[in-house]
């Protein structure tokens, strides 16, 4: 299952990426979470035993870092 969340936040970066977002690299999470619903519409955080965004995104800390205190 963590490999599946992983998917997901790479292919949301990659389509900041290939959009030309001038930071395709830093997301909000709000944004994060939307662009990975635009590759699965079907997403749902109970699908990877967590019941907040912030908790699926640190099920991937070793590839991306959640930081709290920004806020957008």
């Amino acid at each position: 299952m963590d490999s599946d969340a992983k998917a997901l936040l790479i292919l949301a970066f990659e389509s900041a990426r290939k959009a030309k977002k001038p930071d395709w690299y830093r997301m909000n999470s709000s944004v994060l979470k939307n662009r990975i619903l635009e590759a699965k519409k079907s997403f749902n955080l109970r699908d990877y035993g967590v019941e907040s965004f912030p908790e699926f995104i640190r099920l991937c800390e070793d590839i991306v870092e959640y930081d709290p205190s920004t806020r957008p």
